[in-house]
């Protein structure tokens, strides 16, 4: 298993993404290359243990329970 498992982090714009989509998958991307080069994989493991996606998708479920 990667921490990176499941998140896309290909360079190039995906078909059937918007272009606001590709920009924010970018800003995501190099925000979490930074937190791995910065902390390292063991402590990266440590802080995320099911990987940087599982993270992301329970912090886009935290905001979407705050805003209803």
């Amino acid at each position: 298993m990667s921490l990176f498992e499941g998140i896309n982090l290909n360079g190039k714009r995906g078909e059937d993404e918007s272009y606001q989509d590709y920009k924010n998958r970018q800003k995501t991307n190099t925000i979490l290359l930074k937190i791995f080069r910065t902390q390292g994989s063991p402590t990266c493991w440590q802080i995320f243990p099911d990987g940087f996606k599982a993270s992301l998708k329970e912090t886009e479920n935290k905001i979407n329970d705050a805003t209803i």
